[in-house]
């Protein structure tokens, strides 16, 4: 067996199937939903760990190497292998019963929470799932305390208990909004130093003053004229849409939250995304057992729920 298994990432795997059965760059990221520069990632860091090139990249069609020949086979046999093994475990749904309280900060309620929940609540009419949502300092202690079992939240909030478990669930995009008419949409590419003399509206802990994105502001060397921190996204939306100032906001909110008379443009990146992480206490009680099968099931049909508002 393969003793550095742990090096290589599954979905590096079914990207490389999908560019090898599709025939090319392009076909493969429509069919994985990911963008064509993630799925070349994909495939350079799976080349890169097993130290073999796979594909020949021609102009026309992509075609296997020799090594990518022999890596297709028993990369095909082992996704079968897995996908039987979901469904064994999917047949037995009728058996699983419990109950799972996540926690979540609004934007990834919206757009992965509640989706995801339909699905799961489908697939395991037994199961009972509870959404209790929060900013991002009530959600670590909830799991802390035992009220959630799983929470999602930005990565960039403070911790303060560190000994509870966590992993990078994504990367969510920034965006700035800004009323239609706004000079600063314009551009393709907002010159961020036009902000110096708006005011700048995000979220955050008012009451811990506390901010999201003041430490990429600061790194692009904007000083804004004044900063306002509002609890909620919606709060966000409401003063930009009475043109009190000038919006940051998470991708997953922006998009569910944007009107016709506002707008929401992309920020650069690598800087203008956050890690989204899930926090858990690790134990191994039934419940925490089912809400690590839903975290499985978020991290499979995430990257198709959120589009491209996260990279995965």
């Amino acid at each position: 067996m393969h003793t550095n298994i742990d090096r290589y990432k599954l979905q590096w795997i079914l990207t490389f199937i999908a560019v090898a059965e599709h025939g090319s760059f392009t076909a493969a990221a429509r069919a994985v939903n990911r963008a064509q520069p993630r799925v070349s990632g994909h495939i350079a860091a799976l080349e890169d760990a097993l130290g073999a090139r796979l594909l020949k990249r021609g102009t026309q069609k992509v075609e296997l190497t020799s090594a990518g020949t022999r890596f297709l086979f028993r990369a095909q046999r082992m996704c079968h292998e897995f996908g039987a093994g979901i469904e064994e475990v999917a047949a037995l749904s009728n058996e699983l019963e419990g109950h799972i309280k996540i926690g979540s900060y609004p934007g990834a309620s919206a757009v992965l929470i509640a989706p995801l929940m339909q699905r799961f609540q489908l697939r395991f009419p037994r199961v009972k799932l509870e959404l209790i949502e929060g900013e991002a300092n009530y959600l670590e202690k909830a799991v802390n305390a035992g009220d959630v079992d799983i929470a999602i939240r930005p990565a960039d909030a403070p911790r303060h208990h560190h000994e509870l478990a966590s992993q990078i669930l994504c990367r969510e995009r920034i965006v700035l909004i800004a009323p239609s008419g706004h000079c600063i949409l314009r551009s393709n590419r907002p010159l961020l130093g036009s902000l110096v003399n708006e005011s700048i509206i995000v979220t955050g802990d008012p009451h811990r003053h506390w901010s999201d994105y003041r430490d990429r502001l600061d790194r692009e060397g904007v000083d804004p004229e004044n900063t306002v921190v509002a609890l909620m996204p919606t709060t966000v939306v409401a003063m930009v849409t009475a043109g009190l100032g000038i919006g940051l906001l998470g991708a997953f909110a922006a998009h569910m939250l944007e009107k016709a008379n506002i707008h929401a443009v992309k920020l650069p990146l690598p800087l203008w995304q956050r890690e989204i992480q899930v926090l858990f206490r690790g134990d191994k009680s039934a419940d925490s057992e089912l809400a690590t099968y839903f975290l499985g099931m978020l991290t499979q049909e995430g990257p198709g729920l959120s589009n491209d508002l996260a990279s995965w």
